[in-house]
């Protein structure tokens, strides 16, 4: 059998301590280190074996913080198997009574009341109220032998502690229940505490004044924090929307209201202590009817309960439901011809449905749907088109690659060089004007999956020539042909030969090829910036339209985060660190 408490000094914050009291073993340990030592307290035990003549041995430890001790017992009898006598029964709740009396007095004189919380808290009342707490950590009920629950309080210095020694104060017992010992009011407001070591959510005062305007709690001043990242705090400010609210009502006639906040860059779960179920019901119906939110509190980690991070709200403010949305309307707004709904398997998060609100919100006159090598998204598109009145353009950014180097294939001998070269593919994006156009878009879908796939479903440039008709070839992204050979250093004669075979070119923000930087493809950002730079000059060489597009891979900027964890759970090494791809106004 084993009985474990912990001994919580009243006065003392930075000093507690764990009785074991396990088979034939007594152990007592402080849990803080700063603790040097037991030195008194196992003189007193020491002294009461011997008073009792009983048997043992006190065995060394690692640490000067523990002290043990090992009786022996008769295995034929049994007899000296009463805990009490080895573990509780030392003698120190005489040894308190002298000090007790210098306690109250010194408690008399200080006007404010001390905070019951230890080891580094200083919020009163600091600890977290379950409904499973009791002082005995396994439960184990003790009614058959006197082995009481205690708090210690600080005693009169002793021979030890003007040596340099900290000594242990007396025992105050906890009065006896059906089911064994219950703790005295001393012990409860002890034992709720946390003692730094995260197993209890730290707490918010009690009974904190609500100010004016306040939902709960006094006024918040100071600015509101990102709750990703945010890790152990005492004091933070966040600011979101209230998901999962929920009420329980604790054994001691309290209640706790929990959920989750959320902002635009994560959700952290929280709780609310209150006084009563009624408070816990207000409190709960009141923030059911609250869009938005800012609150106040203080973060730590729940290591015995949720396994989590946990948000102690001490004040919540209501917010007003107005948010700052983009939006623009203008006659000659944009129309994004390179976008990628979340048909393009594991690379793109966007809604089509969202797509078209948002459309014709910003009252752009269309948008073009570009998956990956699919058109799975058309279905859905012409649905919606025709329901919200948006105009659709239907589109692929397909996989082009060069017929003379796939006809080497016939060849029967193909050296390495010629072999990267056949399986290089370009990005390309292929638009239906009309009917026709749609038709071919079609034709070609299937030929490059039917006919031509190796990793990705390619396009060869005669199979483009030969469906053309009704088709507007765009260049695409830094993927494309064009885009590749300004990187490679093409000469403009070259570039000019490039471009030919395109409707129309393509820039993209530079920041969308940063990677080309870090890569050490280019020189610096400003090499990106000349990289749109000569598009554009080619496109008025040639007479081509120079169209702005953003490569969308999301909605709203926000977004990104979640783009980041869908590619990081696909392997790519750098998913921290890809373009902004959201959706941009004109």
């Amino acid at each position: 059998m084993k009985v474990r408490y912990r001994v919580v000094p009243k006065q003392n914050k930075k000093s507690s301590f764990y009785v074991n009291c396990h088979s034939q073993h007594v152990t007592i340990q402080a849990a803080d280190s700063a603790f040097s030592t037991l030195l008194s307290l196992r003189d007193r035990l020491s002294a009461w074996y011997k008073e009792k003549n009983i048997s043992f041995d006190d065995i060394p430890t690692n640490t000067d913080t523990a002290c043990c001790f090992a009786w022996k017992v008769d295995t034929e009898t049994g007899e000296g198997l009463d805990t009490y006598y080895y573990g509780g029964g030392c003698g120190a709740g005489e040894w308190i009574e002298a000090a007790e009396a210098q306690r109250e007095a010194e408690e008399a004189k200080n006007q404010e009341p001390r905070g019951k919380s230890f080891a580094g808290y200083d919020h009163e009342d600091d600890y977290a109220e379950f409904d499973d707490f009791a002082p005995f950590v396994e439960a184990v009920e003790l009614g058959y032998f006197n082995n009481n629950p205690v708090v210690v309080s600080r005693p009169h210095q002793t021979a030890a502690a003007s040596s340099g020694n900290d000594t242990v104060a007396s025992v105050s017992s906890a009065p006896k229940t059906s089911k064994g010992f219950a703790p005295n009011s001393a012990t409860k407001s002890t034992a709720k505490g946390s003692d730094g070591d995260g197993k209890y959510p730290r707490r918010a005062p009690k009974d904190a004044p609500t100010d004016e305007g306040m939902i709960v709690g006094p006024k918040i001043e100071g600015v509101a924090s990102k709750i990703m990242g945010t890790l152990d705090t005492p004091s933070v400010i966040f600011e979101g929307v209230l998901v999962g609210l929920d009420k329980r009502d604790t054994k001691t006639g309290k209640s706790i209201v929990n959920g989750s906040i959320v902002d635009d860059t994560n959700s952290i779960k929280f709780i609310k202590f209150v006084n009563s179920p009624e408070e816990g019901d207000a409190l709960l119906k009141q923030l059911k009817g609250l869009q938005r939110v800012r609150v106040q509190g203080s973060v730590n980690f729940d290591d015995r309960f949720d396994k989590d991070y946990i948000l102690s709200i001490r004040s919540i403010e209501a917010l007003e439901t107005t948010s700052v949305e983009r939006t623009e309307n203008r006659p000659d707004s944009r129309v994004e011809l390179h976008l990628h709904t979340k048909m393009s398997d594991k690379d793109a998060l966007v809604s089509v449905k969202d797509l078209f609100k948002t459309i014709k919100k910003w009252g752009h006159p269309a948008v073009a749907i570009t998956d990956h090598g699919v058109v799975q998204a058309f279905p859905e598109a012409q649905a919606l088109g025709k329901e919200l009145g948006v105009k659709v353009i239907y589109g692929v950014e397909g996989y082009l690659i060069d017929d003379e180097i796939v006809a080497r294939d016939e060849e029967p001998v193909v050296d390495k060089k010629k072999k990267k070269e056949k399986d290089k593919r370009y990005h390309i994006i292929l638009l239906a004007k009309n009917m026709v156009g749609l038709r071919n878009l079609y034709k070609m879908i299937s030929i490059s999956h039917l006919e031509h796939y190796k990793v990705r479903p390619r396009l060869p440039r005669s199979v483009i020539e030969e469906h053309r008709e009704g088709i507007i070839i765009g260049s695409a992204c830094e993927a494309g042909e064009l885009m590749q050979s300004i990187v490679r250093g093409a000469t403009k004669e070259e570039l000019l030969e490039v471009a030919s075979f395109y409707d129309y070119l393509e820039v993209q923000p530079h920041t969308n090829n940063m990677f080309l930087v870090r890569k050490g493809l280019m020189p610096d950002e400003q090499a990106l910036i000349d990289m749109n730079k000569t598009v554009i000059e080619l496109g008025e060489a040639l007479n081509k339209p120079v169209c702005a597009t953003c490569d969308v891979h999301y909605l709203t900027p926000e977004e990104k985060i979640y783009r980041e964890i869908m590619l990081t759970a696909c392997g790519y090494p750098d998913a921290d660190e890809q373009p902004d791809l959201h959706l941009r106004t004109t």
